[in-house]
């Protein structure tokens, strides 16, 4: 079995805490709607996201030095 790095349940962590909090300042807002909830936690994602598959980026993702 292997484990996740640290780095790796970091980057995660983040991913959901935007999502929950797009959800929630949706909701908040009066939206109740769970397609809504559900659309704002994947738009808040998804730069984090394309931000990880971006080979440029090199502070983080698939284009991260090793070294750093």
């Amino acid at each position: 079995m292997t484990t996740m790095k640290q780095s790796d349940k970091a980057m995660i962590s983040t991913y959901i805490n935007s999502a929950i909090a797009a959800a929630v300042a949706l909701y908040m807002s009066g939206n109740t709607n769970p397609s809504d909830l559900l659309a704002a936690a994947i738009a808040a994602v998804a730069p984090l996201a394309i931000g990880y598959v971006n080979p440029k980026n090199k502070a983080y993702g698939l284009g991260k030095n090793p070294e750093a």
